[in-house]
């Protein structure tokens, strides 16, 4: 029984050579011109280390991408770059990556790779002059407070005075973080390779062609 099986596909083998031959050709040559007429995308990337001054919305990192992906937000970002793309194509093309720590990850795809630059650098540059703005609001107001305190002239509330004071030059000084960018922009190719492509092609040709071979064996085994 082996040994027809064996017979069979080699009499399959040699009626059907070149068919065989020729659709791993056909497979590897359909994938690489595919590959190549795909258009080249650019990724754009940067990463801010979010930091801490009482503010979830701007210091959380799972709620970065709600906020950068708004349209209040991308329309000032439009406005103020004419970057003349819409809100739904940014948020399409924007991603944001979190990671354990407070660090997170943006990335924004385009074909042009002048665009993918601008338009991540405008969303960045916009987040962190937002975030900078409220920061230096609230850092102003805790300051103020602190020094209206200390010009206070008390014997009754001293202790408490003083202790006021220490924990408010503590959080300012120690805690009080603003978001910075601790990678600049950058822009890469992302992988495009015709010749992967084409192999890729080729191996799935020539598993077809195998499949021609045995497949015939495996419905007689079933009929039998």
């Amino acid at each position: 029984m082996f040994k027809g099986t064996i017979s069979r596909i080699l009499n399959r083998l040699r009626k059907l050579a070149i068919l065989l031959i020729l659709i791993p050709i056909l497979t590897a040559a359909i994938a690489y011109i595919y590959e190549s007429r795909q258009p080249v995308t650019y990724s754009a990337e940067a990463q801010v280390e979010l930091g801490n001054f009482e503010n979830e919305g701007l210091t959380d990192p799972r709620k970065v991408q709600k906020i950068v992906q708004s349209d209040a937000f991308l329309n000032n970002i439009n406005a103020g770059n004419k970057l003349n793309e819409t809100n739904e194509a940014i948020k399409q093309r924007l991603t944001v990556e979190t990671s354990e720590t407070k660090t997170v990850t943006l990335q924004y795809q385009s074909e042009d790779k002048k665009k993918a630059e601008a338009v991540l650098s405008a969303v960045v540059d916009g987040f962190i002059a937002r975030s900078d703005d409220l920061f230096q609001r609230k850092y102003n107001f805790i300051k103020n407070q602190v020094d209206a305190v200390k010009e206070i002239e008390t014997t009754t509330e001293q202790v408490k005075q003083q202790e006021f004071i220490r924990e408010n030059e503590f959080l300012l000084q120690f805690d009080y973080k603003k978001n910075q960018i601790v990678e600049d922009v950058q822009v890469s190719q992302d992988p495009h390779s015709p010749l992967s492509r084409a192999i890729f092609g080729l191996i799935i040709g020539i598993m077809v062609s195998i499949i021609i071979l045995i497949l015939p064996e495996i419905f007689r085994s079933y009929e039998e």
